[in-house]
């Protein structure tokens, strides 16, 4: 029979940061976002939520659960900051045209759930690469010997890191953070998703980490550019769609 195989055609990497506060070391504290009393209608642009218990950002990607069903989800994106405590967010559809308002009605108490990551927009590209260090083991010969050994290498550190080249990004909190925090000692957290050509996660990566070499590059007659290097402070979790 003739050998199988899959290959793995590549989609847009996604990058998530958030910078923490000083001291802390854990990933950030999920926000649940509830729909008020009233919900909200097909075409909707806002949408009326329980006081937020922290701030969602723009560019926050929101799935609601729909208590209606078909379909059980929807996704959004929120295009302006709302506050913590803010009773409303601004928002239109994930998939759509710019504007898009609600597909599908949402019910009270229908509610999504952000982990606390600001996806990082803009990006050209993100390569990972764990950098590994070897040496190699030789066994001491003392005198003369007439045999020959192979070197076997051993791999004794790796330094994981993102190499990304982005377009510096307007007025979002994000771009205010690595203008502020790279190339400094504050600690973020960072996720890395690769998902296949059809879309889904094919792996994601979590780890604590810097923000080290930002610069801004702006020539006159291109966009200007913000890469950035993600230097990973220990082991990511790992984690397959397949598993």
């Amino acid at each position: 029979m003739p050998v199988r195989y899959e290959t793995t055609k590549g989609s847009y990497t996604g990058l998530f940061l958030a910078l923490l506060d000083v001291g802390v070391t854990a990933a950030p504290s999920d926000v649940t976002v509830t729909v008020a009393t009233g919900g909200a209608a097909v075409g909707a642009t806002s949408i009326d939520v329980d006081a937020l218990s922290a701030a969602i950002p723009k560019n926050t990607v929101l799935e609601f659960s729909r208590a209606a069903g078909s379909p059980s989800s929807i996704i959004v994106i929120t295009t302006a900051d709302a506050a913590a405590a803010a009773t409303s967010i601004d928002v239109e559809m994930y998939e759509g045209t710019e504007g898009d308002g609600l597909t599908y009605a949402l019910a009270a108490a229908d509610a999504a759930t952000w982990d606390g990551l600001t996806h990082v927009v803009g990006v050209q590209s993100a390569d990972y690469n764990e950098n590994p260090q070897t040496e190699q083991l030789r066994a001491v010969v003392y005198g003369m010997g007439s045999g020959v050994t192979v070197d076997q290498p051993t791999i004794t550190s790796k330094a994981p890191q993102i190499t990304v080249t982005a377009f510096k990004q307007g007025a979002s909190q994000l771009a205010k953070d690595l203008s502020r925090y790279a190339n400094s000692n504050r600690r973020w957290w960072a996720r890395y998703v690769l998902p296949d050509s059809n879309g889904p996660l094919f792996e994601q990566r979590d780890v604590l980490a810097i923000v080290r070499d930002f610069s801004v590059q702006s020539p006159s007659d291109n966009y200007m550019q913000s890469p950035f290097t993600v230097q990973f402070l220990n082991a990511p979790t790992l984690t397959f769609l397949d598993e």
